[in-house]
């Protein structure tokens, strides 16, 4: 029934079970109120712990867990607790890695409050990597209309899964730090251990250039390009090549014989003087640029 409501009064017996038919949903609701604040009584009445403003059990946080900090990462802030477990922009490392957050804009410890100008001095937010995630498919749609142009790309957001463990004040240090420092050691002792087997590794290549330095510049200075003199082509410098002339220098030492036995096989009489074959070696052996190359930049 109805008589317990403020402002209610009997009636007859119809009245009676009417308002309880009507009354019974409305006062099922007010105690089935999402918010927790219990019976409708309890509303009315003496407030409760939860719209006192704890948090209750069934949230799972309690009076033990009235500590909470915001922190500042990716470009966003965070309110986090211990056993937190935030989503955030991607940060590197693997699940199990440790973290540590600085920026810290402010702390709460039950009714003390403290707040950073900006950040709050000697306060780190340690955490520890849970997962590395990518969020939902986002997808960009452009179209111009009349100009067939339509172009349509997704973007998944690389994300960073994170458990807090503890919030430090004044300085202190994680309590995870002495495994933190051993794995930074095998990962240092790895690093040292690469870095001898470059060095090694450099080492051995430079002795080995060393060694094939001398045949490599002995080759360069025994091979030159007879294609750099004017009128003298692949076709022209393979001969020559084949005669045994294969250096400004034989070219530049040439006889009347030897000219004889070239214009024998490249082509008429006299094409060496006229395209001056000798001097043209003899420039290119004192380091002067090719004729060819010299009319070209004329031109």
């Amino acid at each position: 029934s109805c008589s317990k409501w403020p402002g209610y009064t009997d009636g007859n017996a119809a009245r009676s079970a009417l308002d309880s038919e009507r009354c019974g949903p409305l006062k099922a609701r007010f105690t089935r109120l999402k918010t927790g604040f219990g019976p409708l009584c309890a509303v009315r009445g003496t407030p409760t712990k939860v719209q006192a403003g704890l948090r209750s059990d069934a949230t799972g946080r309690g009076k033990d867990r009235n500590m909470y900090a915001v922190i500042k990462t990716g470009g966003k802030q965070y309110r986090v607790a211990a056993n937190d477990k935030i989503t955030i922009e991607k940060l590197d490392g693997q699940a199990g890695d440790q973290v540590q957050f600085s920026d810290v804009l402010m702390i709460a410890n039950g009714e003390a409050i403290e707040i950073g100008a900006p950040l709050v001095a000697g306060a780190t937010v340690v955490g520890e990597i849970a997962a590395q995630e990518k969020a939902a498919t986002v997808y960009i749609f452009k179209k111009r209309r009349r100009k067939h142009y339509r172009r349509r790309n997704g973007h998944r957001q690389l994300l960073t899964s994170v458990t807090i463990t503890e919030i430090l004040t004044g300085g202190a240090k994680p309590t995870g730090k002495a495994a933190t420092a051993k794995v930074a050691t095998l990962k240092s002792s790895d690093d040292e251990t690469a870095a001898a087997k470059k060095s090694s590794k450099t080492a051995k290549s430079g002795d080995e250039g060393a060694a094939e330095k001398p045949a490599r510049a002995k080759k360069a200075k025994a091979d030159d390009d007879l294609t750099l003199i004017g009128g003298v082509g692949p076709k022209i410098g393979q001969v020559l090549i084949e005669l045994g002339y294969k250096t400004f220098a034989d070219v530049a030492a040439w006889t009347q014989a030897d000219i004889d036995k070239v214009e024998d096989k490249v082509g008429p009489k006299g094409r060496v003087a006229r395209d001056e074959w000798i001097e043209q070696a003899k420039e290119l052996m004192a380091g002067k640029p090719p004729r060819a190359k010299t009319d070209r930049e004329r031109d």
